[in-house]
């Protein structure tokens, strides 16, 4: 039965010819002619409109198959007929009162989902999934209607061409592969340039930019060949321009579509649902619904809906049967009355952009409709047409097919685009729970780059003749053998494959891995036999066929077609014919052409080609959005990571220890660092950041300056682990997360403040021991220490070269400008402890000096200046210039003699010490003034020097001479008295005087020891340090193992210096010991000496 679209209440209806069902229909562009596919024929229809009726015009004979599908060409002469039995028929209709078969033959593939003719009738078009593009070359015969058709091209298999369209001039072809994308073929519009064309020789247009991930349905082409459009489920239509460039389409619009556009072109979609009664069915329309009787199949009502641009995808009774409601996807649902049948109207209207299904319960009031996105709604139907919503479910996914159980009180819902299937618990219609889900969808499971895999091929629904003969991969556009890096075990069950990052395009993180399976039909003796209106093969022919196959080699030992050798030789037509003819005379040359074409084909389909696709996916990879994983590895190998900056930029990286990883810096000015380690080490460093410096080099003072400004400046990321292609990426500094800017030196305390909290105003006197001793972190690196604190709380020491800080001790001069102090000035600056020390010359008094210190390393530096006033006179200074004013003075008037009395009792509890500084190696002169009996010690000391060294004495002279010029002045008796009383005196302070020696000598002694022990310990600690920090900053430049065995050697020479500091500090003890007894020895000469003086003095006693 037929409805005129144009007429309501009009209905066509075709006397029953046969028992056989209609399995296809074609329709003429005018609507006037009806084509109709049954069991073994084809039948022509004319409709009548004036009498509403419809008339048989002719039918023709299938030859045993029955057409599913229709293909007219552009001007309706030739139909192109798809059979159930995967033939393709060709039609002549050019007088549809007698049609005939003009041609008949098997394609190469058993699935054949579309076909198109040639403008000119001479090449047919198909489309065969896995097959991919065939192209057959059609003739005609002269003297009757008959069509023969060969293979004239076949693209490589590997392809799932769903759908093609070509252009008006037969030159271009766009086929879509559901998964891949769009295949070019160009020159395909005569038998000529299509020769000429080789398997791969296509053009492949990916979609994978778009972010197209979904199947690819259908593909169109606009009249005049401007546009073509793809059509890709769930995300619409994509519209590319061809105008200018018909093989480079050019993106030009995507028209979005919750939904699956299966066919661009208009066509209708008929939906059928019954009411409960089963009185009337509802039959869905592009534009509304019709209403039939049951009874006497007349159309009741013809319902269409105005001013709706979409189309009505389903139609279904409400439960009470008052209503039909309507779906429209991108549009909602429509609630028509049908109470009254020939006046119906909009009851209501649900706007929503789902409208995937809608099913209306035969045992409840309930009407269930899955509403894409939205989920699946459950509606009350005695509500209608008020829209009441009993129970929801909802999981954030497209929902777009629902089957119910026979008591509904369970769904099957599936989503097309997610690949999943859910079990919905519909018992509670307000409250549906979902029972179960499973996700078939494949797309997420990716093979890593750098890892073996192992698979098992099962063949599903495995026939008796198939076997597995071989796998290929499918590599630029064509069938290759396999690599050294996938495996085949020789029964081909077991598959092997080490992921090769060849498998991906360098500069992509994602590609696809395709390998063809080639499976066999063995080749039975039966094989070739044909029954048709053309050509008849008996069992013998056919058995003397497979035989003639056999031995040529065209079937191999196994019974399977070898389709890698030429089977169509000049002899083997020859060969064929002598043996036919043997068999039978009644054998032409031609029909043995035909059997020999048929012997092709049937070979063909003994070979099928099905492809394996893996998602293929790089193993490393670098995520800017991941702060703690920046770097992601799913393989255990070192990974190098270098980072660069721009040629011309004034950025540097710093130069500093990184944990467990290999550190090169290169470049210019040290713009590029290369990072080697570990995964997991890698992404630790990132945390901590990486540290560069921005410069500016100071021609005046040669220093490095940091400038807080980087502009836009941008770093290059290269990422390697000799697996995968390098990774290279270029971002702005900014985006970085894992660089940090290095800061400047920090002075923590002004270095003035110290120095006046030691002395208020910076006051110090002259001629006195000066020392300053500084906190030793007053200059910070700010950087460096946050590191070490992050670092596990483990303090790490200055001493890689880049980053330890450096002291440098500067004195301002006349002209104003700070230059470096000289070794020789009475101020020095020890680095170590910071501190000055030093003693100030008279010189000085009353000035004030200006000094800087210095802080820099290789990459900033700091500085704080201070001043020093000697303002300060101490009382020995003071004393001493009055020593040497008067002194002369007191000689004049008699007291000159007893001057020492003044300065022992001044400095009697005093150890002094000159102020002179005495050099190594250098001749040292001092005057002593003499007072009291150190004169008489002294001459005696020079009276024995010239015994020893044997000048004559002057000593009785000298004492001859004072004697009789004393006898001159106070008489001979006053002179006796007062040498007596001075004799006594002298004894009386001699005995004291020895006393205090031996007290101060044995004090003497100790200190100096203690002091030389100190100095020498001193001294020891700071080699010690020394050579501590220098081993130190030599393990920082090794690498670990390095590291390791420096440091186990280290411990021993540690312990062997500490062994002969041991040693040293015992010889240094001896030699003080025997300092000491020497000084003993010289307090016993003394001793003597003094001695000796008083047997002088007895022998002149006679005054």
């Amino acid at each position: 039965m037929f409805i005129d679209r144009n007429y309501t209440n009009t209905t066509y209806q075709i006397p029953q010819v046969s028992d056989s069902q209609v399995s296809g229909i074609g329709i003429t562009s005018n609507g006037l002619n009806i084509f109709l596919g049954i069991q073994s024929r084809v039948l022509v229809y004319q409709v009548q409109q004036a009498n509403k009726q419809m008339s048989i015009l002719s039918s023709c004979s299938t030859n045993g198959s029955t057409v599913s599908q229709f293909i007219f060409s552009s001007n309706e002469t030739l139909i192109i007929a798809l059979t159930t039995s995967q033939l393709i028929q060709i039609y002549d209709i050019q007088n549809l009162n007698s049609i005939s078969l003009v041609g008949e033959f098997t394609p190469y593939s058993n699935l054949n989902l579309k076909a198109d003719i040639s403008t000119y009738y001479n090449l047919l078009y198909v489309v065969s999934g896995y097959s991919g593009l065939n192209i057959y070359s059609l003739t005609y015969s002269n003297d009757k209607p008959v069509m023969e058709c060969s293979l004239l091209y076949q693209n490589q298999p590997g392809q799932n061409l769903v759908d093609f369209a070509k252009s008006q001039n037969d030159h271009i072809i766009y086929a879509v592969d559901s998964v891949q994308g769009v295949f070019i073929f160009n020159n395909m519009h005569s038998s000529d340039s299509i020769k000429k064309q080789s398997q791969s020789d296509f053009k492949y247009f990916g979609l994978g930019k778009f972010k197209v991930k979904l199947y690819i349905t259908s593909i169109a082409i606009s009249p005049l060949d401007l546009f073509i459009f793809v059509g890709v489920r769930s995300q619409g239509i994509y519209i590319f321009n061809i105008e200018e460039d018909a093989l480079n389409p050019i993106f030009f619009q995507l028209i979005y579509y919750q939904g699956n556009p299966l066919k661009i072109l208009a066509y209708e979609l008929l939906n059928i649902d019954v009411n409960k009664q089963e009185t009337q069915f509802v039959l869905s329309k592009s534009s509304g619904f019709l209403l039939v009787d049951t009874n006497n199949f007349q159309i009741i009502t013809n319902y269409t809906l105005i001013n709706v641009t979409s189309q009505c995808k389903s139609a279904v009774f409400s439960p009470n049967g008052k209503y039909v409601i309507l779906i429209y996807q991108n549009n909602g649902l429509y609630f028509i009355d049908v109470q009254n049948k020939s006046q119906p109207f909009v009851a209501n209207y649900y706007k929503t952009s789902g409208a995937e299904m809608i099913v209306s319960s035969k045992i409840q009031e309930y009407i269930y409709f899955i509403d894409g996105i939205n989920g699946l709604v459950i509606i009350d139907g005695n509500y209608l047409p008020e829209l009441k919503t009993v129970g929801n479910y909802y999981n954030n996914i497209w929902l777009s097919h629902l089957t119910l159980s026979f008591d509904e009180n369970y769904g099957i819902i599936n989503s097309l685009d997610q690949n999943q299937v859910m079990v919905i618990d519909l018992e509670i219609k307000q409250n549906p729970q979902l029972l179960s889900s499973q996700n078939f969808d494949s797309q997420q499971d990716y093979l890593k780059v750098g890892l073996y895999y192992e698979f098992e091929i099962i063949p599903i629904y495995k026939k008796e003749n198939q076997i597995l003969q071989d796998i290929f991969i499918w590599k630029d556009n064509k069938l290759g053998k396999l690599p050294i890096w996938i495996n085949i075990s020789q029964d081909f069950k077991n598959l092997t494959i080490f992921v090769s990052k060849e498998l991906l395009k360098e500069g992509y993180q994602q590609g696809i891995l395709t390998l063809v399976v080639k499976n066999c039909y063995q080749l039975s003796s039966s094989d070739f036999l044909v029954s048709t209106s053309q050509l008849s093969v008996s069992d013998l022919e056919s058995q003397a066929i497979w035989l003639f196959l056999i031995k040529n080699k065209i079937i191999s030992q196994d019974f399977c077609y070898d389709d890698e050798k030429n089977y169509i030789l000049p002899d083997n037509v020859s060969q064929l014919f002598d043996l036919l003819k043997s068999i039978s005379d009644s054998s032409s040359y031609n029909r043995t052409i035909l059997i020999l074409s048929n012997v092709q084909q049937i070979l063909r389909q003994s070979i099928h080609y099905s492809p394996i696709k893996f998602n293929i996916e790089s193993s490393l990879k670098f995520d800017m959005n991941d702060s703690l994983n920046t770097i992601q590895s799913c393989l255990n190998e070192q990974i190098t990571l270098v980072l660069s900056f721009e040629y011309n930029s004034n950025l540097i990286f710093v130069n500093m220890n990184y944990q467990n990883s290999l550190i090169s810096l290169y470049g210019q000015q040290s713009n590029t660092i290369s990072l080697k380690s570990t995964t997991q080490n890698l992404n630790q460093i990132l945390q901590d950041k990486i540290y560069y410096y921005l410069y500016i080099k100071d021609n005046n003072s040669n220093h490095i300056q940091n400038n807080q400004t980087i502009g836009n400046q941008q770093i290059q990321i290269e990422l390697s682990d000799g697996i995968n292609y390098n990774k290279q990426f270029i971002i702005n500094i900014e985006q970085a997360h894992f660089l940090q800017l290095k800061r400047d030196i920090e002075l923590s305390k002004p270095l003035q403040d110290q120095v006046n909290f030691l002395s208020p105003g910076a006051s110090f006197a002259i001629e006195t021991q000066l020392s300053i001793n500084f906190d030793q972190r007053i200059f910070l690196d700010p950087d460096f220490n946050t590191r070490n604190q992050a670092q596990n709380g483990i303090q790490e020491d200055q001493t890689i070269n880049d980053l330890s800080i450096v002291y440098e001790f500067y004195l301002m001069n006349s002209r104003g400008e700070y230059e470096l102090v000289s070794s020789n000035y009475f101020l020095q600056f020890d680095s170590q402890n910071m501190r000055i020390i030093g003693s100030p010359p008279s010189s000085l008094i009353f000035q004030q000096q200006n000094y800087m210190i210095v802080a820099r390393t290789v990459y900033c530096q700091a500085q704080d200046t201070f001043y020093l006033k000697f303002d300060q006179i101490p009382l020995s200074y003071v004393f001493n210039i009055f020593l040497k004013i008067i002194g002369p003075i007191a000689f004049l008037i008699g007291v000159y003699q007893k001057r020492y009395v003044f300065y022992n009792m001044i400095n009697k509890k005093k150890t002094l010490y000159s102020q002179e500084k005495a050099y190594i190696y250098q001749t040292y002169r001092k005057k002593i003034t003499l007072i009291g009996d150190e004169l008489i010690i002294t001459q005696l000391f020079f009276e024995k020097f010239l015994k020893i060294i044997g000048q004559p004495t002057i000593i009785q002279s000298e004492y001859q001479q004072i004697q009789e010029a004393q006898i001159q002045r106070f008489g001979k008796q006053n002179l006796q008295n007062k040498i007596i009383d001075e004799c006594d005196d002298i004894k009386e302070r001699l005995g004291s005087q020895n006393n205090s020696i031996n007290q101060q000598t044995k004090e003497i002694i100790r200190q100096k020891q203690i002091h030389k022990l100190k100095n020498q310990e001193q001294n020891l600690m700071i080699q010690t340090q020394n050579q501590t920090e220098n081993r130190k900053s030599q393990i920082r430049r090794f690498s670990l193992q390095n590291q390791i065995n420096f440091k186990y050697q280290s411990s021993q020479f540690d312990q062997k210096e500490q062994n002969q500091n041991k040693i040293q500090k015992k010889r240094s003890l001896s030699s003080i010991q025997s300092q000491v007894d020497q000084l003993l020895k010289s307090k016993k000469k003394i001793q003597n000496l003094r001695n000796r003086k008083q047997i002088l003095k007895r022998k002149y006693t006679w005054f």
